[in-house]
């Protein structure tokens, strides 16, 4: 049967507890580590934007030095523990593994993971961070574009102050990724490493002023990430909607109410859509995503949508929602659109057309909206920086923007929007901004 049109709907299953990459065991590592064919040239480090030698850090675990194979990922990626959990290796590194000719490609994820955490803490000691330098570099946002950019200063001696108007840095992986995709613990320890690494951080702080940045440093490196939800242009008597960046910092902060029974909608076909609907799910809610395009146009890992339907989400596709009543405190009446998909729009899917009349309604006691984020692009304008037509700062080869002495990196650029292509874009940052300070550019 084709996807369109198809309705899954199973039992809402209660779950808890659970990791979608649990950590190998030494022995599975080594096994998987032998299935290595090291590459002369190894297209799996061609497909990590982050630079990461696999072969090398593979060869090590083979070697059972596992701590130096640690040491060799964290060279080029700060944020290794975290993208071993959520990296979309099916896209990068996995993606072309030579290993593919012969039955399936190496897990290196897997193995990232196991050399990162096996040993955690252990090889920590062993970076030393010899920051000396006088410039002065202020980083907004201390999220994995920020973090890689300070990283990558450090290591050539060079001291920044990273500003972030939240409680807590890292960004998203602290305040956004569910814990079954990454667990707390690997967060934590994560964020250990980078609070230890000497830069100057500075919480509960908000910059919106940049040219007042720029009159104490001499240059300003802008990874605030998407600050704001894209409104969903839904007609009715108002109430119960939220968004699903703030479901998702509530979720993590155990700030959710209880969810169990309830009959929850998500609107949305993404990852992040994908981690509403699944914690929603883990919390004994009726849940349902609607998605107005099928499993093909579906822009979430086919990773994720498996998970999803294992663990009881109900998938209606070629579905949205153009009306939701309130009919009393936490009870809502939805009404669905049915939709068929036309010609193929500017993002190379087909486009979905409403069918007419074809409408049903549907009881729900929340709506989540999942349709994506978008930059502070009127504040950017107001500091002299030039963003796209879709709120995108645009950058030169050197991640400055139109603002001399101004770089820019991570999701604000509305690029591929995966925790290693941040922390790559903030390792190209600090490249640019090295380049900047010696008159290079």
């Amino acid at each position: 049967m084709s996807d369109e049109g198809l309705n899954i709907e199973k039992a809402s299953i209660k779950v808890e507890n659970k990791v979608d990459r649990p950590l190998l065991s030494s022995e599975c590592a080594f096994e998987e580590a032998s299935r290595c064919l090291q590459c002369y040239l190894p297209p799996c480090s061609e497909g990590c934007p982050a630079g990461v030698d696999i072969p090398a850090f593979i060869r090590r675990i083979r070697e059972g030095d596992v701590v130096g194979a640690a040491q060799k990922i964290k060279e080029s990626n700060i944020l290794a523990g975290i993208c071993g959990n959520v990296c979309p290796v099916e896209k990068l590194c996995e993606k072309d593994c030579t290993r593919k000719k012969i039955d399936r490609p190496v897990s290196i994820a897997a193995l990232q993971s196991f050399a990162v955490w096996t040993e955690q803490g252990t090889w920590v000691k062993d970076v030393d961070l010899q920051i000396k330098g006088t410039q002065k570099i202020a980083i907004i946002g201390s999220g994995p574009a920020g973090i890689g950019c300070a990283y990558e200063l450090a290591k050539e001696g060079l001291g920044c102050t990273m500003f972030e108007k939240r409680d807590k840095i890292g960004g998203v992986p602290v305040w956004g990724i569910p814990d079954f995709r990454i667990p707390a613990s690997i967060v934590q320890k994560e964020m250990d490493f980078v609070r230890s690494a000497g830069f100057v951080i500075r919480v509960g702080t908000e910059i919106e002023d940049i040219g007042e940045l720029l009159d104490d440093y001499e240059c300003v490196f802008i990874a605030q990430g998407l600050t704001q939800s894209i409104r969903f242009p839904i007609e009715g008597n108002g109430g119960g909607i939220i968004y699903a960046m703030k479901f998702l910092e509530n979720a993590k902060n155990g700030k959710l109410p209880d969810l169990e029974g309830k009959v929850i909608a998500v609107i949305g076909g993404g990852d992040v859509a994908l981690d509403v609907a699944r914690t929603v799910c883990g919390k004994g809610a009726d849940t349902h995503i609607l998605y107005r395009r099928t499993f093909e146009e579906m822009p979430a890992e086919r990773e994720e949508i498996d998970h999803a339907i294992n663990e009881g989400v109900n998938f209606k596709l070629l579905t949205t929602v153009s009306r939701i009543e309130k009919v009393s405190e936490g009870h809502y009446i939805a009404t669905c659109q049915q939709m068929k998909l036309s010609d193929k729009d500017i993002s190379g899917r087909k486009r979905p057309i409403p069918i007419e009349s074809a409408v049903y309604k549907m009881n729900v006691n929340q709506l989540i909206v999942a349709i994506g984020s978008r930059s502070n692009a009127e504040m950017y304008e107001k500091n002299g920086i030039r963003v796209t037509e879709s709120g995108g700062v645009i950058v030169d080869e050197f991640m400055m923007t139109s603002r001399k002495g101004v770089f820019a990196g991570g999701d604000i650029l509305h690029d591929r929007n995966t925790v290693v292509d941040a922390v790559a874009q903030g390792k190209r940052a600090a490249f640019g901004i090295i380049n900047f300070l010696g008159g290079d550019v």
